[in-house]
């Protein structure tokens, strides 16, 4: 699963789908599919589908990752929020922007009630409302998000960091 991670990173999403197949046929039978460690990597083949543009695939395949972990790690968990980050991006994929948009506000509401605001995970999340806003032509909110976004980045990575081209590039954008 951890290799499955790190080559997800890579972008090679091959691999990482064979890896995160391979950890699931080994983790479940040993733990059941109740456990949160096969769900997890469920959870993490679901984003490789929705990459793969198998949305209908990645949805149930998430939905079933998701359930466990809220069930077995709590609603307050950073991987239930891993979850509800690639339900976010499903749902602005599918034009649902509405229901992108809570379901990330939801997930930033969790990482600043669990003090994970200086993190990758939390830049991730507001670049990702801020793409939605872009998407709804509300360019000052998505300006915002983007900056904050830039701010976190910037302070974790520093200023030469490949992650701030990402976040300079959609202020550009908008």
């Amino acid at each position: 699963t951890d290799l499955a991670g790190n080559t997800i990173e890579t972008r090679n999403d091959a691999r990482a789908e064979s890896l995160y197949e391979r950890s699931i046929a080994i983790l479940g039978p040993l733990w059941g599919s109740e456990h949160p460690y096969p769900a997890m990597a469920r959870s993490r083949l679901a984003l490789l589908q929705q990459r793969a543009g198998q949305r209908p695939k990645a949805e149930a395949l998430l939905q079933q990752a998701t359930d466990v972990i809220q069930r077995t790690l709590g609603p307050e968990h950073p991987w239930f929020v891993v979850c509800l980050t690639t339900q976010g991006n499903l749902r602005s994929d599918a034009g649902d922007l509405d229901a992108a948009e809570a379901i990330e506000r939801r997930a930033l509401a969790i990482l600043e009630k669990i003090g994970e605001t200086e993190s990758a995970r939390y830049a991730g999340l507001l670049n990702n409302l801020g793409d939605v806003y872009r998407k709804k032509a509300d360019k000052a909110r998505a300006r915002e998000l983007f900056e904050r976004a830039l701010a976190v980045t910037e302070q974790l990575e520093g200023p030469e960091s490949f992650h701030i081209s990402i976040d300079y590039q959609n202020l550009g954008i908008v």
